[in-house]
């Protein structure tokens, strides 16, 4: 820091709850980075942090950082809450706490996309996630906020996640954040100029408007080539069938969705980049995976031609492709379905070799996975696809992803 710079004091609200993602976790609204210090100092009484503001603050501290500055906080802020919470080392960029508070996981920092199944399990893991209805909706909400962040955000510095479960109100609530480019940002690109960041952020929360294409890709084949689109509104659903609740900032624009209603949020404090915040009642979980794909099929229904195939056995030179589940038996790992896409399957379709996909060891798939090993088979190789490409599942909802995709997968005898 320069002689002519001094410390900058911030003062954080008295509750950092969901309020705080549109009003600003601290009094001043989101200071801008700088080149200088900032002092952070609590208000007396300040007990209360939830995993919005806490990603924030997290996403905010690394932004400041990143600028050249650093941040420092006051002796009234370094408490056992604020500790185990992981927000002291969020601020102070040091190791995660090994003794957070029970059934609260602290900010994680994700930077590369590599970094998700560690992500997955420590935030999983944490907050006690143990039924297959929670683990399904949690894992798809995460699953789906992560991959919005690696392909829209444009940030070298990733996101940060986090995550609570509070038995006695039996909510679980996950919110990531980063400090990369807003959703209004990227929507106008390709949706209008002209757009204001209310309007483009309502438009993104409907199916197939997000949607990006492959690396590599001429614009005009955006979209439907690799990605169908559908992560905050999949967010969203699953906030509306579990009898949670769907937030999200970015810009000057919020949304906040409880139930089947989505209303404008007066942003008070505007964030350089995206907050989502998705919380649901445990009880409500497991019924929200199949409510979900029903949900992602009809939002996708006009962007689809659904043709059956023949299961003949493969030939002598059929390929058997398998998949590993990246967590808990979730699918979600776009990178390798782009990998399998152009190194296995297109080449043999293309040589009019048969394919087995192997999905067996699955119980969920993320449906971008799908999309993206899938869809775009279908665009390239047609009806051929359809004939050549078998799929085996033990799964219904990921045999209903496929579907929805136009594929048909084989039932395993043990299928539940």
């Amino acid at each position: 820091m320069s002689n002519h710079e001094k410390p900058r004091t911030l003062t954080l609200r008295d509750r950092l709850d969901l309020d705080a993602m549109w009003e600003g976790a601290f009094v001043e609204g989101w200071p801008a980075p700088a080149s200088a210090v900032h002092f952070v100092r609590a208000t007396p009484g300040t007990h209360h942090y939830e995993p919005a503001p806490l990603t924030m603050l997290s996403a905010w501290a690394d932004d400041v950082r990143q600028a050249g500055g650093s941040v420092e906080v006051d002796p009234s802020l370094r408490t056992p809450y604020a500790y185990r919470t992981g927000l002291l080392s969020a601020l102070l960029d040091t190791p995660i706490p090994t003794n957070p508070i029970r059934h609260h996981a602290s900010p994680i920092r994700v930077v590369e996309e590599t970094a998700k199944k560690r992500a997955f399990s420590h935030l999983a893991d944490g907050i006690d996630v143990e039924s297959v209805g929670e683990l399904a909706a949690f894992s798809k909400t995460l699953s789906e906020a992560l991959n919005n962040v690696f392909e829209h955000a444009e940030t070298p510095l990733g996101c940060v996640v986090s995550a609570s479960r509070f038995d006695g109100a039996d909510r679980v609530t996950l919110a990531v954040a980063d400090r990369g480019c807003t959703i209004p940002g990227h929507i106008r690109r390709r949706h209008g100029h002209d757009l204001s960041d209310a309007a483009a952020l309502r438009r993104a929360v409907e199916p197939g408007v997000t949607g990006t294409a492959a690396p590599g890709a001429k614009r005009k084949a955006r979209v439907t080539s690799t990605n169908a689109g559908l992560g905050l509104f999949v967010m969203r659903q699953i906030a509306a069938l579990t009898t949670g609740r769907f937030a999200v900032v970015s810009g000057t624009a919020g949304l906040f969705g409880n139930g089947d209603t989505v209303h404008d949020i007066d942003v008070l404090a505007p964030w350089a980049g995206t907050v989502v915040c998705v919380s649901y009642l445990g009880r409500d979980s497991d019924r929200a995976v199949e409510a979900v794909t029903e949900a992602i099929t009809t939002g996708m229904a006009d962007d689809r031609k659904r043709q059956p195939f023949s299961f003949d056995p493969l030939a002598g030179d059929g390929l058997r492709i398998p998949v590993t589940p990246t967590f808990r038996g979730l699918i979600e790992d776009k990178a390798e379905a782009h990998r399998l896409r152009e190194k296995q399957l297109l080449p043999a379709i293309r040589a009019g070799r048969p394919v087995e996909i192997d999905l067996s060891e699955g119980t969920l798939i993320a449906h971008s996975y799908a999309h993206a090993l899938l869809y775009s088979v279908i665009c390239a190789a047609g009806d051929e696809a359809r004939r050549l490409v078998h799929i085996r599942t033990k799964s219904r909802q990921i045999r209903a992803v496929v579907r929805s995709i136009g594929f048909t997968a084989l039932q395993q005898p043990d299928d539940e």
